[in-house]
């Protein structure tokens, strides 16, 4: 079953990113999937009931990211007519990039006579290899579902659960002073 509706999955060899894939694939969707692990791709790839296209991609060398994302959306042909904490101060600053790097490509595709949404999913804690465990944590599936309904409903922004949403309006508004303090 093809729907004519195609996603790029950043980040699609494990955890949430593979659960999306396989959600979005058993929708219809064709799947680009995309991160540095090429052959954990090709794996997925290879159980997923629709079209898939791999791409290999780092986002900490972002000018080659950007080369490999063009790419692999001209190689789907229902996305390129329209494409063109203190611990972790790295990693949240890429999460911040991703953010904003998102909302410019809406702006820039309200402009054009696109047929594209894009959806920037801010995930809370979901139980992958990198999580630390805890009572806050969803499944990859519960994730990846919540994910699959924000991109059905052509949300531009969603959280993951959706209770994170509150955090982050929080945490947003607080002051530094007791950001540094729980931060």
């Amino acid at each position: 079953m093809t729907t004519g509706r195609g996603a790029i999955i950043i980040g699609a060899s494990s955890g949430i990113g593979e659960a999306l894939a396989r959600r979005l694939a058993a929708d219809g969707y064709e799947i680009g999937l995309a991160a540095r692990r090429v052959e954990r791709l090709r794996e997925i790839s290879a159980d997923l009931p629709t079209k898939s296209y791999v791409a290999a991609m780092d986002v900490t060398d972002s000018a080659e990211a950007r080369d490999r994302f063009v790419e692999l959306a001209e190689a789907m042909p229902s996305v390129a007519a329209h494409v063109g904490n203190g611990d972790a101060p790295a990693y949240n600053a890429s999460k911040a990039y991703v953010s904003r790097y998102l909302e410019g490509l809406r702006y820039r595709g309200a402009d054009r006579d696109a047929d594209v949404t894009i959806t920037t999913i801010e995930p809370g804690f979901v139980d992958t290899k990198l999580s630390l465990g805890g009572f806050w944590e969803c499944s990859p599936e519960t994730a990846a579902e919540q994910i699959a309904r924000a991109i059905r409903t052509a949300q531009q922004h969603a959280y993951v659960t959706r209770r994170w949403r509150a955090i982050a309006w929080l945490v947003d508004f607080a002051p530094e002073w007791l950001l540094r303090r729980l931060f």
